[in-house]
């Protein structure tokens, strides 16, 4: 029987959702964590700094495949409410298109594979184990493209949960067998490489078996093929595509400069200042991405208002929220580098707490995207992202060309770029395409600005005059006091009464009955 996307089915599956969120975002942070340390302890920091190099250069591979993705997801999402015959003639037209994306990018592969050693300070690495590592992690890739059909397929029915029980058994496979291969073969970053292509095979095999599971009526079947419907969709993602683009051209391309124009050393270090900022994403996507459903779903029924209304409590719920970890993260930073990575990388406290200004813009923004989606008005967000991701290129090599700033001066000038393209832009065209009045995207996102402003001051005095000591054990129990405290906090006095009611739906009856207890005692 097909799975139907009743509000009572929406608001029992946004808990679920929200939780199996945190769980990967947690086993993707912690694994990493943990993998950071051991790549420096076991390869030295100038080895290592090829890896998140190599990493970074698959974001490029798979622009085109992530554009068609976000844009079948739209697709089929909506149709599956109402036209299920449509929406298996979207998926299928979706698995021909992905097919020929991968086959199309396997020659790029090679050739990047092939150039690599020559284009980037590859350090103590060997010529022939830097190759290995870019073909088959470029190699997993495609693998993980081509297994986007069949996510999309569970997605469609918001079983975000099943999505990421998926999602985090790849990501420990591939830590599992990094160690394994690093234990019982040889020290070598091809290792990682191959560990990465194992673990996303099993992603494959999960897809495919979880989708069929969950979305027997969208399946691939003979003749389902719509040149038309490709043509729009291609349409659409061809302008889903520069915005990529354009999003590659932040941080990530701030990676390679670094790389390239400062050495593997300072790469190494700046490769630690994106693992930072990724998880900190990966925390914000977490809240973020459970709404997405909830919005197609509304767009579809025609319940406009209702859509905005989603969309205006999103933004605040991730502001609010992540103004904890986030001021947490500014404050302690010292103590958290320590504990990760070693006391001598205490230096790049200073780049944290410039990249923790930006980020919050960055993950608020986030659940206001799927607006511009839904009403098929990308071009615009699409030039403008490509624009300012350019703007940061330019400014990023004159800051290290030209000035001493080093890594602070190449973070601030991502943060700046940043702030501009999310705060002035992307509040605005969202507010204008989906007919909102008053800045209510903006100051949704500024009350997430304010309540970290308080929160960076309260920490800040509580540092003064508590020094937490360097210790895991300590930091967490802090964080998890300081993040109960939170929470109560912004539900009694950042909510509203109706807002309040629209997060307690979400929750358990008993959760829900317990919160409305202590927030209204």
């Amino acid at each position: 029987m097909t799975e139907t996307m009743s509000n009572s089915d929406a608001s029992r599956r946004m808990l679920p959702n929200i939780i199996s969120n945190l769980v990967f975002m947690l086993a993707n942070f912690a694994l990493g964590l943990l993998l950071v340390p051991y790549y420096l302890d076991t390869l030295g920091v100038a080895a290592y700094a090829i890896i998140p190099v190599a990493t970074s250069v698959t974001s490029y591979v798979v622009l085109l495949s992530d554009s068609l993705s976000s844009t079948v997801s739209r697709y089929i999402t909506i149709e599956v409410n109402s036209d299920t015959e449509a929406a298996r003639m979207t998926f299928n037209t979706a698995v021909r298109g992905f097919s020929v994306i991968v086959l199309c990018a396997i020659p790029v592969v090679l050739l990047i594979s092939a150039i690599s050693p020559s284009v980037f300070d590859i350090s103590t690495n060997t010529v022939q184990s830097v190759q290995a590592l870019f073909v088959l992690i470029l190699a997993s890739v495609l693998v993980n493209v081509w297994s986007n059909n069949f996510i999309t397929a569970i997605y469609s029915k918001n079983r975000i949960d099943l999505t990421n029980v998926i999602k985090t058994i790849q990501v420990v496979l591939q830590v599992v067998f990094i160690i394994l291969f690093f234990t019982f073969a040889r020290v070598s970053v091809s290792y990682v490489g191959l560990a990465y292509l194992l673990a996303s095979m099993v992603y494959l095999i999960l897809s495919v078996v979880v989708a069929h599971r969950i979305s027997p009526e969208i399946w691939i079947g003979r003749g389902l093929f719509d040149r038309a419907r490709f043509r729009e969709m291609t349409s659409v993602s061809g302008w889903a595509l520069v915005n990529s683009l354009g999003n590659l051209l932040f941080i990530q391309a701030s990676l390679l400069l670094v790389n390239v124009l400062m050495g593997a050393e300072q790469g190494g270090l700046f490769g630690v200042m994106v693992m930072v900022v990724s998880a900190v994403s990966a925390l914000m996507d977490t809240l973020a991405t459970v709404f997405t459903p909830t919005v197609y779903r509304l767009y579809s029924e025609g319940r406009i208002e209702d859509m905005n209304r989603m969309v205006i409590l999103a933004v605040k719920v991730v502001g609010v929220v992540m103004a904890m970890p986030i001021a947490f993260l500014a404050v302690f930073s010292d103590q958290i580098l320590t504990l990760w990575v070693g006391p001598e990388y205490t230096s790049l406290s200073e780049t944290v707490l410039i990249a923790m200004v930006a980020m919050l813009c960055i993950g608020s923004i986030t659940p206001s995207y799927p607006l511009t989606m839904v009403h098929l008005k990308i071009k615009v967000p699409g030039l403008m992202t490509f624009m300012f991701g350019a703007l940061n290129v330019v400014l990023a090599v004159a800051v290290m060309e030209f000035t001493d700033l080093g890594l602070e001066g190449v973070m601030a000038v991502w943060a700046l770029t940043m702030i501009l393209k999310n705060v002035v832009f992307n509040t605005w065209y969202a507010e204008k395409v989906s007919g909102m009045d008053g800045h209510q995207i903006l100051r949704s996102m500024m009350t997430g600005y304010l309540v970290a402003v308080v929160l960076w001051i309260v920490y800040s005095v509580i540092s003064a005059v508590i020094h937490l000591p360097d210790s895991w054990m300590v930091m967490i129990f802090a964080g998890v006091v300081l993040l109960g405290v939170h929470s109560l906090f912004i539900l009694r006095f950042v909510f509203r009464d109706g807002e309040r009611d629209m997060i307690m739906a979400c929750m358990p009856n008993v959760i829900s009955k317990l919160l409305e207890k202590v927030v209204k005692g």
